[in-house]
């Protein structure tokens, strides 16, 4: 076997393009080697260089037949392969990782591959050659049915990749269709010069000068693909440099052993080859890494600059916000004030009328102006009723305001006795309890029970829940009881035979102003403010208030627990 290596612009051409595609490949696996579209392009330019060296070397190896006619065995086991790096290149790209590939992939495409592949190697598909050159080149060979199987397979894969491409191209976002766009005009260059110059060549003009060549047509895709999946970090300078000085070394060795027949010195001058491009790929891999640690040094400085400022900016805005919140607070304190000397004035507008009333009411009663008939009488009592109950509602009013401003409305002091409270209570309701035939009773306790309260508001508060069973019971009894208990506390107890409470009501009646049940709204009027303001007054003064009913139509029972003195 001989070589003819010397002055052969075909095997200096392809070497070098091979060299190129190689440190572009490396190139790229170095920038993110955890992609799987970097790992499945460098792929692709390994098998690629590898079938373009097989390629030339079945044309140049000369009076070796059986060799060169192994060598186009191994481009066609290649050739296959190759194909399927393509379709495996435009299936992932430009996804990071891919999470799964799908039946077809492995249990379909994967052995069709593979069965192909190693058809090629067979005299299945290639028997023997048919004729040589002059030169001792292959020119023809015997096909066998097996080779429209190879020749069905590339076409079918290539027509898969390509119409899953264009699928991709018409789905992906309007900033990612120009990697599309640039790995398509790479393909239809690539394929192009590939129908020109071999094809065409061959079956139009008996020219097969061009069929070594084929890794040079690979070029225009690599780099193209190459600059879709990395963009500007494998073109950052330093990473440019690097690879030129690789490129370059390469260069000179390579055409440093295609001027030289002795063996030894090939042998020799290839390992210097192989040498300098395992060397320079490590090169290049440290540049990249570097170039990587440089952005990531100045992405941090850039990320510490932004979040010095945001943090400069966020002291001024708490500065700003610190001012703005003393002002709202001073702002806050008038109108407090303002709303106290409002509350203040109002209570004193409204109620100061009405104890006058009340207070002449009580001298026509007392007969200050004489003596008054029966049913003079009768129309002043229900006059004082209306006017004492007009009081109260002042004082609710005047109260849920005060609570909802956050106003405290007691002033608690010891030694109010709860004894004296509810029957006071009891006195005043008993008229209205006897006219609508309900039975009104207090069970007196011997014990006397003092606690710390504000009398008069806690006074209002048992007046509107026991008024409110009288309220909404139509017949029956009402009763109320007191005890104190052994853990501190006294217990007020008003049990009715009334409408009852929805289950679905009992938690939320207390916490809820101006609701009232259906059935409540028909059979009395009212507000619905009274047990809420209860609830709360009775919370001020460090005690709490519940229900218990068995429904509708079957009583309620309302406890008031408080603390002892």
């Amino acid at each position: 076997m001989s070589l003819n290596l010397s002055g052969n612009i075909d095997f200096l051409s392809v070497g070098i393009a091979i060299a190129a595609m190689v440190v572009m490949g490396f190139s790229v696996l170095f920038n993110n080697y955890k992609s799987i579209t970097n790992r499945t392009f460098f792929y692709f330019v390994i098998v690629g260089t590898t079938w373009g060296f097989f390629n030339l070397m079945s044309y140049r190896i000369t009076n070796n037949i059986e060799l060169a006619f192994l060598f186009i065995k191994i481009e066609l086991f290649l050739a296959v392969w190759y194909v399927f790096s393509i379709f495996r290149l435009f299936y992932v790209f430009p996804l990071e990782k891919l999470v799964t590939s799908g039946w077809w992939y492995k249990t379909l495409l994967i052995p069709i591959v593979i069965i192909v592949s190693l058809l090629t190697l067979t005299p299945f598909v290639f028997s023997g050659v048919s004729s040589i050159t002059s030169d001792g080149v292959i020119n023809t060979l015997e096909t066998e049915p097996a080779f429209f199987i190879f020749l069905l397979t590339i076409v079918v894969i290539l027509i898969i990749s390509f119409s899953l491409f264009f699928i991709k191209i018409r789905k992906a976002q309007k900033e990612e269709k120009n990697k599309f766009y640039l790995l398509l005009t790479g393909s239809i260059i690539t394929f192009a010069l590939i129908i020109v110059f071999i094809p065409i060549q061959v079956g139009f003009f008996n020219n097969s000068n061009f069929i070594s060549f084929g890794a040079i047509f690979l070029m225009p895709f690599v780099i193209l693909a190459s600059y879709a999946i990395v963009r500007h970090k494998l073109f950052n300078i330093r990473v440019i440099g690097s690879s030129l000085l690789v490129f370059s070394l390469s260069i000179v060795s390579f055409i440093e052993v295609t001027q030289t027949n002795d063996i030894v010195l090939i042998i020799y001058r290839s390992s210097v080859l192989f040498f300098i491009l395992v060397f320079g790929i490590l090169l290049i891999r440290g540049v990249i890494k570097e170039v990587k640690q440089r952005e990531e040094i100045a992405k941090m400085a850039e990320d510490i600059r932004q979040a010095y400022a945001i943090e400069k900016k966020a002291k001024e805005d708490i500065n700003r916000a610190y001012i703005i919140e003393r002002r709202a607070k001073e702002e806050l304190e008038k109108l407090d004030k303002v709303k106290d000397q409002f509350l203040a004035q109002t209570q004193h507008d409204l109620r100061t009328p009405l104890t006058s009333i009340m207070g002449y009411l009580d001298l026509l009663l007392n007969g200050t102006f004489g003596k008054q008939s029966k049913k003079t009488v009768e129309v002043i009592k229900k006059i004082s009723d209306v006017s004492k109950n007009m009081v109260r509602k002042i004082n609710d009013f005047l109260d849920t305001s005060a609570i909802q401003l956050g106003k405290n409305p007691v002033s608690l002091k010891p030694g109010v006795k709860i004894n004296s409270i509810l029957e006071e209570i009891v006195s005043e309701l008993e008229f209205k309890a006897s006219s609508k035939n309900i039975y009104l009773k207090l069970e007196k306790s011997e014990q006397i029970i003092e606690i710390n309260a504000d009398r008069e508001r806690l006074k209002g508060a048992l007046f509107n829940i026991i008024d409110n069973s009288i309220k909404f019971t139509t017949k029956g009894r009402v009763s109320v009881s007191v005890k104190s208990s052994e853990n501190g506390k006294v217990l007020v107890k008003v049990q009715d035979t009334g409408i009852g409470i929805p289950k679905e009501k009992i938690k939320t009646m207390f916490e809820t102003q101006f609701e009232r049940t259906e059935q409540a709204q028909q059979t009395a009027t009212g507000s619905g403010i009274g047990l809420y303001l209860s609830t709360q007054i009775i919370k001020y003064h460090n005690g709490k208030v519940w229900a218990e009913s068995e429904g509708e139509g079957k009583g309620s029972i309302f406890y008031i627990e408080l603390p002892l003195g």
